[in-house]
């Protein structure tokens, strides 16, 4: 092309696979400045979401341990509760057997003051 008004303004642009010339007039040249603060835009967006994306993961992870966390504790004081419930039960027992020979020791005193009376009012 022979340089001339109109082939100064001609520059080519990458459009897919093609080079295409285009005539750079200010109404052009304005578009593609659009475009590209609309590609800056989208791809700030993009970046924003994905920051987002990003931190929602973690907090899912956050929350998923604490969880885990909850869990485990919840677990470790039932098991407490049912090994001190257990104790409870075996120092009952006892208590239980030790004042069911009390009783029968009393009993057996009992029995024997009773006749040792019996034996003094005869």
């Amino acid at each position: 092309l022979e340089n001339n008004k109109y082939t100064q303004n001609i520059q080519t642009k990458e459009i897919g696979s093609c080079t295409v010339p285009i005539l750079m007039t200010d109404k052009v040249s304005e578009t593609i400045d659009l475009v590209r603060e609309d590609e800056a835009a989208a791809l700030a967006a993009w970046n924003a979401l994905i920051a987002r994306a990003q931190y929602a993961e973690h907090q899912h992870d956050e929350l998923e341990q604490r969880w885990v966390d909850v869990q485990a504790a919840t677990k470790a004081r039932s098991d407490a509760l049912i090994a001190e419930n257990h104790e409870l039960r075996s120092l009952a027992q006892r208590r239980g057997e030790a004042l069911e020979l009390e009783l029968t020791t009393t009993e057996e005193l009992i029995s024997s003051i009773e006749e040792r009376e019996l034996q003094v009012n005869e």
